[in-house]
């Protein structure tokens, strides 16, 4: 059944920002920095049109984007934080979020789930997504594989910025999508609402400040190859086929 794909998460850290650009609707120069480690071995143009996806949504709610293409073999790619750290967590001093595309991990990892997120995570990815089960939903419906992808990533990426326990009764953020959502998700009308994208946009400005703070004693990391900027970029929304 459609509705029993489940946008999961897990317990974990948090995440920083990077000041970088403009967000969309606002003079401030802020964007969110995204490493994205694609273990999934998607072709070029799929990852693209997904990031794409993935980026109008989070623009849409307020929030600019920049992506960067994560070297597959390092460590931040492999190992998670699912430690719940609580009032005594420790800050996250990295300057941007991490996103992880993987295949073939067991059914019971996060049965009947497309993603996880781990939101409190300090080192390791804040975002899973199990491509092979996108790619089996997007087969089964008929679907763009890059407009479920996409809405995935977003939806994970809500729930970093919102707080684990996010989901919605209706739109992005509802914890099962149904087969109208999916059908939303494939035409690019699967959005946040109104009040999420408030609070995308205050856990954006929340966690840019933690990392303006802690740059100014921290030395931040080299910068690696920008797989998109959205500013420059048209995304495609999905639609079926």
């Amino acid at each position: 059944m459609l509705g029993n794909f489940l946008l999961s998460f897990a317990m974990g850290g948090t995440i920083s920002l990077h000041v970088l650009g403009a967000v969309a609707g606002h003079e401030a120069s802020e964007e969110l920095l995204i490493r994205i480690y694609d273990l999934a071995e998607l072709r070029t143009g799929d990852l693209k049109q997904s990031v794409a996806e993935a980026a109008r949504i989070l623009t849409a709610a307020g929030v600019s984007t920049k992506w960067e293409l994560g070297d597959t073999g390092d460590e931040e790619a492999h190992v998670l934080d699912q430690t719940s750290h609580g009032y005594a967590r420790v800050r996250d001093s990295r300057n941007h979020l991490v996103v992880r595309l993987v295949r073939g991990l067991p059914l019971t990892s996060h049965p009947n789930a497309l993603g996880f997120a781990l939101p409190e995570a300090t080192f390791g990815p804040h975002v899973s997504i199990h491509y092979d089960r996108v790619y089996a939903l997007a087969k089964l419906i008929h679907a763009a594989r890059s407009a479920i992808l996409g809405a995935a990533i977003a939806h994970e990426i809500g729930h970093v910025l919102l707080g684990p326990a996010k989901h919605s009764t209706n739109g992005l953020m509802k914890a099962r999508w149904s087969g109208e959502d999916l059908q939303r998700a494939t035409q690019g009308q699967l959005m946040f609402t109104p009040v999420e994208c408030a609070g995308i946009r205050q856990g954006a400005i929340r966690r840019m400040r933690t990392v303006v703070a802690d740059e100014l004693s921290v030395q931040t990391s080299a910068r690696l190859p920008i797989l998109l900027d959205v500013r420059s970029a048209t995304p495609r929304s999905g639609s079926i086929r």
